[in-house]
């Protein structure tokens, strides 16, 4: 894979500015409540992960549906990422894939099936606790419960506002969210996602003055396809309808217009995402904070939604819930103005559990010794990095299914009956012809991959 061809001084200035950065991060200490005019405050760290919004979402990725102009704005202001993936195709897997900076082979949570977060190492949020920093998660957490088993303050968040359970988050209106462990009720109409992006928003203002880490997880556009009058109106009548309506075993809300509806989801991500740019910009901040915009994993189905009308998938096979490309490659865009060089694409492989290394490695702080990734931050001043050895991915449905990428090679091996596909990424990115019977060594190293990365739970 080529590594992109970036300016020269840009990139001396991004790695001077990252030396810097983190030998005052080590000076700085892990004093809480520091003020930032004390000198050497570390940068800001923002990171926003969708929910199953796929790659094909942003028009920066390609979406001509729907505009996302300040998605798009991001890009051209930073860089984006084109072969970046989810910690997994489905979402618990994923997020503790994301806290842990472990793949889903060495993870305690690997289905959606009640997971509750019980990891006893360091995570992304607890590592940055350690030096400083002011810690908020705020919208979809989805791997606790109501009794205190998996809440966030265990996993190293000092502030939290949204759904502790999943099954939860498919609700838009669900009357009621956790603050901390405290349940808050909502009036039956409050939609959710405005009450969380403005409790985002006021945890920034808050902590203008320290060093913080926001984990903003909106639970868009995630089913249900429920959305504001006020902003679905921007989107009824643009698109032939079929409607969805809930039946008897079906969990999702009905919705007349679902085109219309995952339009507009997707449109208050963009929105939003612009009020926290603007909120950085307002109060100084916006040199002094690295944003990232991602997905937990692939578009899905569920609920109305129709990622081939919106070709949500890009170029790629598959969907959430598969080990294909379209299931968990995602987009990815880095904002930080003064240290990432305008404009650039990143073509270079990364995966969500390499956030811990990298928001470690922005702090001035040494990465957790059994993580399963590397820092992303060489990619993101324009400069390459050592690839790592392989990327592995599981799914669980409920039997086992493996994926391995290594190099352009992709592998996907059944374990129901032993079957492996293998593709070219590099001449078929479509995942379209299966070549394994012409390549039995690769096959041979893949499987190996597979049968070492993944460790059996103990029950």
């Amino acid at each position: 894979m080529k590594t992109p061809d970036f300016d020269t001084i840009t990139r001396r200035r991004f790695l001077l500015g990252l030396l810097g950065g983190a030998a005052s991060a080590l000076t700085w200490g892990c004093i809480p409540g520091r003020s930032s005019s004390a000198a050497g405050r570390p940068p800001n760290i923002v990171l926003v992960l969708a929910d199953d919004l796929g790659y094909g979402d942003l028009g920066c990725y390609g979406q001509k549906r729907f505009e996302t102009p300040r998605a798009d704005r991001m890009a051209k202001e930073g860089v984006r990422f084109t072969q970046f993936y989810s910690g997994a195709p489905i979402c618990a897997p994923s997020r503790t894939s994301l806290l842990t900076g472990r793949h889903a082979g060495h993870i305690s949570i690997r289905t959606n099936d009640d997971p509750i977060f019980q990891e006893t190492g360091p995570t992304c949020a607890g590592v940055l606790r350690e030096r400083g920093y002011a810690t908020g998660v705020f919208g979809k957490w989805g791997l606790g419960d109501e009794n205190g088993a998996g809440a966030p303050d265990l996993a190293g968040f000092d502030e939290f506002f949204g759904y502790l359970d999943h099954r939860a988050a498919h609700r838009q209106r669900p009357g009621s969210l956790w603050e901390n462990r405290r349940r808050v009720k909502l009036p039956p109409e409050t939609y959710a996602h405005d009450r969380i992006v403005e409790r985002a928003l006021g945890f920034v203002r808050e902590n203008r003055d320290r060093p913080f880490f926001l984990l903003l997880a909106p639970t868009l556009p995630h089913p249900d396809l429920d959305v504001p009058e006020e902003v679905l109106r921007l989107f009824r009548g643009r698109y032939p309808e079929v409607p969805y309506v809930q039946t008897a075993g079906k969990e999702y809300l009905s919705q007349p217009t679902p085109r219309a509806a995952y339009a507009a989801m997707v449109h208050m991500i963009d929105r939003d995402v612009g009020r926290l740019l603007d909120l950085l910009r307002e109060l100084g901040l916006d040199e002094k904070t690295l944003v990232m915009l991602t997905s937990d994993n692939g578009a899905g189905r569920a609920g109305g939604s129709d990622p081939l009308f919106f070709d949500s998938w890009g170029p790629f096979e598959g969907r959430k819930r598969t080990l294909y490309e379209g299931g968990i490659r995602v987009p990815l865009v880095a904002r930080w103005p003064g240290m990432i060089p305008a404009g650039a694409v990143c073509a270079r492989t990364g995966g969500l559990w390499e956030m811990l290394p990298t928001f470690a490695e922005v702090a001035g702080a040494p990465a957790p010794p059994n993580g399963d990734g590397a820092s992303l931050l060489p990619l993101l001043g324009g400069g390459a990095r050592p690839d790592p050895a392989f990327f592995y991915w599981e799914m669980h449905r409920p039997h086992m299914v493996q994926a391995v990428r290594l190099d352009d090679w992709k592998g996907i091996r059944d374990d129901r009956d032993g079957s492996f596909e293998l593709y070219d990424l590099g001449k078929d990115v479509g995942e379209k012809n299966d070549v394994a019977r012409d390549h039995p060594e690769t096959v041979r190293r893949m499987t190996e991959i597979m049968r070492s990365a993944h460790v059996p739970l103990s029950r």
